[in-house]
C-alpha cells in the first residue's frame, strides 16, 4: 500500500460556531473590531429600524443590544463546555494499533484554547485508509509516517470550561449595565456616533464575559484533578509503547481536518519499542503481528 501524502489535503471550512469561538478569543477581538468598523455604513438606519420595530426608545435599544451580545457570548461558552464535555462524542468507534511517538499534557492556560491530553500514535500501514477517509490533513512523524492523534478526556479541562461558563455569565451581567450606559451616553445622533455606541457596548460586554470566563476557568481548573493519557491498567502511556487504541474517530476541523480519536475509550499495551522517536510505520508493522493486536478487525 502506498503511503499517504503528509500534510494538507484540502481547505478546512469551519462551522458558524467554530468561527464565532475563534473570534471570541482575546486574539480575535481585533478581528471583531475590524469587522464592525467596516460595517458602519448604514448602522444608524439599521439601529433605528430595529428599535422602531420593537417599539422602544434608543436608550432602551442599547440595553436590548447589550443583552443580545451577552446572550450570544454566554451561549458560545456553553457550547464550548457542552460539546466538549457533556454531549455524545461524534464519529464511529474505531480501533488502530501502532507506536506512541509523543505524549502531550492537558492545557488550560488560555480557556478559549484549552485542550485535552493526547498521545500521537504512528499507526501500522494497515490503518492508513482510516486516516485518509474524508481527511483534510494527514499528520506524520518526522520519519514521514502517518499519525493518529488520540485524545483523553480531562476533568481539569472540562472543569475549566464549566468554570468559564459560570464566571463569564456572572461577570457579563455587569458588562450589560456598563455597556448599555456607555452606549446611551454616546447616543445615536449620527451614523458614526451610532456605530461607535454599538461597538463600545459590544466590546464592554464581551470584555466582561472574557474577564469572568478567565477567572472562572482558572478556579474550575484549580479545583479539578490533573489527567494524563493512561493505559487500561491505569499506568501512564509512555513514548515508545506499542498500543491498540479504541474510541470514536472522526475528522476534526479544529486540527486542520485531520482524523483524530476523541475521546479514547481504551488503550491496550502490546509491548515496547527498542527504538526512539521519530518512529516509522515499519517499526510497529514489524513488531506487532495482526493477531497480537487488541483490535484485529478493520471496519471502514
Amino acid at each position: 500500500m502506498d503511503a499517504p501524502i503528509c500534510g494538507k489535503i484540502d481547505d478546512v471550512v469551519k462551522s458558524f460556531w467554530d468561527n464565532l469561538k475563534g473570534l471570541f478569543g482575546i486574539i480575535g477581538i481585533g478581528t471583531i473590531i475590524k469587522e464592525i468598523i467596516t460595517q458602519t455604513k448604514g448602522a444608524k438606519e439599521l439601529f433605528e429600524k430595529a428599535i422602531e420595530f420593537v417599539g422602544v426608545e434608543a436608550a432602551a435599544g442599547f440595553w436590548i443590544w447589550a443583552i443580545i451580545v451577552y446572550a450570544v457570548s454566554v451561549y458560545i461558552l456553553f457550547r464550548m463546555w457542552y460539546d466538549d464535555c457533556v454531549g455524545d462524542p461524534e464519529g464511529q468507534t474505531r480501533c488502530v494499533s501502532g507506536v506512541v511517538e509523543k505524549v502531550t499534557d492537558e492545557s488550560v492556560g488560555l480557556i478559549f484554547n484549552a485542550d485535552h491530553p493526547s498521545a500521537h500514535v504512528v499507526v501500522k500501514s494497515r490503518y492508513w485508509d482510516l486516516l485518509q477517509l474524508n481527511a483534510g490533513m494527514i499528520n506524520c512523524s518526522a520519519a514521514g509516517s502517518p499519525i493518529l492523534i488520540v485524545f483523553y478526556e480531562s476533568s481539569k479541562v472540562c472543569g475549566a470550561k464549566l468554570g468559564a461558563l459560570i464566571g463569564g455569565a456572572a461577570v457579563g451581567i455587569g458588562g450589560i449595565v456598563l455597556g448599555a450606559l456607555a452606549a446611551a451616553a454616546i447616543g445615536c445622533a449620527t451614523i458614526i456616533l451610532c456605530a461607535l455606541a454599538l461597538l463600545i457596548a459590544a466590546l464592554i460586554v464581551v470584555a466582561a464575559v472574557i474577564i469572568g470566563a478567565a477567572a472562572g476557568g482558572a478556579i474550575g481548573a484549580a479545583v479539578s484533578e490533573d489527567n494524563v493519557p493512561e493505559l487500561e491498567n491505569g499506568d501512564a502511556i509512555q513514548v515508545g509503547d506499542y498500543v491498540s487504541v479504541l474510541g470514536p474517530t472522526i475528522r476534526n476541523d479544529n486540527y486542520e481536518g485531520a482524523i483524530v480519536q476523541y475521546f479514547n475509550e481504551t488503550t491496550s499495551l502490546l509491548g515496547r519499542s527498542s527504538g526512539s522517536p521519530s518512529f516509522s510505520h515499519e517499526d510497529p508493522d514489524n513488531a506487532i503481528p495482526d493477531n497480537m493486536e487488541a483490535c484485529p478487525a478493520i471496519i471502514l
